[in-house]
């Protein structure tokens, strides 16, 4: 954005956060039917606050009989509520405020990281998410998250000093050797390390490599797929990315490769490669982008060339494709990709030849990501980034595993070509 859109954006921004102020202050105002409305939808889904007057006391067998009774679920999740003024925030900021309720401890749930796993699911398939998205609050988050290009060339690396610059060692200690940060490949994997590897290499047959070919990385992470590729395939790759810290760690594990990486944005790019491959960088680029970034693809790839892309998307209409948790403390500027705006945006440049959802393993790899997270907290991490920034990291995964174990989030590999290969292609599973 130049200096005038940007200043137009940071007004009305300003005026978002007063208007959420205003409206706040409305709902703690009349705090007692609001809060009762939020209760009692919540037990429809057989959730039960324990709110600070009443802590001690739990719910009668008869209580606990009808709230089952009228929920599709076997059992009860309690919460409780260490200040009630959170159920306000709640109804007006909604998953910003469960979340930064749980960092701050106005609430705890009275059981497992499973439990809350669940209690997120509850909430996503009975659409409890939803309940301070009425109109105006749509309207709201349209303006904030999607109206205005937040991903121009200048935004780009705000991503990457946020998130991917913070430092390797939080990330070496949930991920696999591979430094694998997106969905694994579980088909015939029980494990981590496996569904990586296994993931890596259904990449490579996808692409159907040969010796000798240009292959480009876009969005390479810690370069490790160009090291998969490089070194099993006999392929030159080329990495690009955003992140200082990721150029630095995959020059140094693909040392004697055929290799090269760079810190450069995708809208550089100025040169042909036989394949490209881009895994889950699509969501850091944004609607407005998609279509700059196809056609940038586009006249990448020589003709013949085949083009894998792994997106982390949605195909609800009702998931805001912004979420704000992320957006103010993970991955800035990031949204989630809906698939009708893919479609469109690669319409005329691309042919899908495959389009892959293998969403569900995805869960399961924030599921192995969390244990290990949670295991290497104390002797790895504890005493360099705070309690805080566990609660806070423990909770992104915990609502990445709930949004794609409730099937809210997708998790899509396409094979696209540029106008539709002309041999027989039948992809990988």
């Amino acid at each position: 954005m130049n200096f005038l859109v940007e200043l137009v954006y940071l007004i009305i921004v300003g005026a978002i956060r007063a208007y959420k102020s205003i409206e706040l202050g409305f709902i703690k105002l009349f705090s007692g039917p609001f809060i009762n409305y939020l209760f009692r939808r919540c037990e429809k889904a057989a959730i039960v606050f324990h709110v600070p007057q009443n802590l001690n006391n739990s719910i009668l067998a008869k209580d606990e009989t009808r709230i089952l009774e009228q929920s599709n679920y076997s059992s009860i999740i309690h919460l409780k509520i260490n200040n009630l003024s959170f159920c306000s925030r709640v109804l007006s900021q909604g998953p910003l405020a469960i979340a930064e309720g749980y960092i701050n401890q106005a609430w705890e749930l009275m059981g497992s990281d499973d439990q809350m796993v669940e209690l997120f699911c509850r909430f996503f398939d009975s659409k409890i998410h939803q309940l301070c998205y009425h109109p105006i609050n749509r309207f709201l988050h349209y303006l904030e998250f999607q109206a205005f290009n937040l991903q121009t060339t200048k935004r780009a690396f705000q991503v990457a000093e946020k998130h991917y610059d913070m430092g390797n060692d939080i990330f070496e200690s949930f991920l696999d050797p591979w430094m694998q940060y997106s969905g694994g490949y579980w088909a015939r994997a029980d494990n981590l390390n496996d569904s990586q590897l296994h993931k890596l290499e259904l990449i490579a047959k996808k692409l159907d490599l040969k010796p000798g070919m240009r292959v480009l990385d876009m969005g390479c992470g810690w370069g490790t797929l160009c090291k998969y590729l490089a070194q099993n395939y006999g392929v030159e790759c080329v990495g690009i990315t955003v992140s200082k810290e990721g150029v630095k760690y995959a020059e140094k594990v693909c040392e004697g490769l055929n290799t090269q990486f760079r810190v450069q944005d995708y809208r550089d790019l100025n040169e042909k490669f036989d394949r490209i491959v881009s895994i889950e960088c699509i969501e850091h680029l944004g609607h407005h982008n998609y279509r700059t970034f196809f056609e940038i693809m586009n006249k990448s790839l020589k003709n013949d060339g085949i083009f894998l892309i792994q997106i982390f998307g949605v195909n609800h209409i009702d998931i805001p494709l912004v979420d704000p948790l992320m957006h103010k403390y993970i991955l800035p500027n990031a949204s989630f990709p809906y698939y009708l705006d893919v479609a469109k945006s690669m319409e005329g440049l691309f042919i899908i030849e495959d389009w892959h959802n293998f969403g569900l393993d995805f869960a399961k790899t924030a599921n192995a990501w969390r244990s290990n997270f949670q295991n290497n907290w104390t002797s790895q991490l504890s005493h360099k980034y705070g309690e805080k920034f566990f609660r806070l990291f423990n909770f992104y995964i915990i609502i990445l595993e709930a949004l794609l174990k409730s099937r809210k989030l997708q998790l899509w590999q396409l094979v696209l070509s540029k106008d539709g290969l002309k041999r027989e292609y039948r992809a990988a599973r």
